[in-house]
């Protein structure tokens, strides 16, 4: 399984924010509120039966990008990301009106286990 560490899922919300450029390391300062809205991320996608994951151990590919986008939109107003991108950083987050792209895509990833009901169609 190829991985994404949780070193480098903090340089990859940074990016998504505009804090750092592709060179740089994520500064201490900004790492703190990087890992706490990580394990937010984590923790409301548990509490809502939508994944269950451990970001502090690493992440594959798959589902990265994803998850990125979900913890940029929770950090959009905390670091100040001027409009027009702080308003599409916050539309991807979870729990906002009718499920953001990025919450849409973290479900289609993990198929909910709940029975599915079909209905039966015919066409003429």
């Amino acid at each position: 399984m190829a991985e994404v560490s949780w070193l480098e899922l903090q340089t990859r919300v940074a990016k998504r924010l505009q804090l750092i450029a592709d060179a740089e390391t994520v500064p201490a300062n900004y790492a703190v509120d990087i890992q706490a809205a990580l394990r937010s991320v984590q923790g409301q996608l548990n509490a809502l039966s939508i994944a269950s994951f451990d970001v502090e151990q690493g992440m594959d590919f798959a589902y990265v990008d994803t998850f990125v986008d979900l913890t940029a939109a929770e950090l959009a107003d905390e670091f100040g990301v001027p409009e027009p991108q702080r308003s599409i950083l916050r539309a991807q987050g979870l729990g906002v009106p009718g499920r953001s792209a990025a919450e849409r895509r973290m479900r289609a990833l993990f198929p909910s286990a709940k029975p599915q009901v079909a209905h039966d169609m015919t066409v003429v």
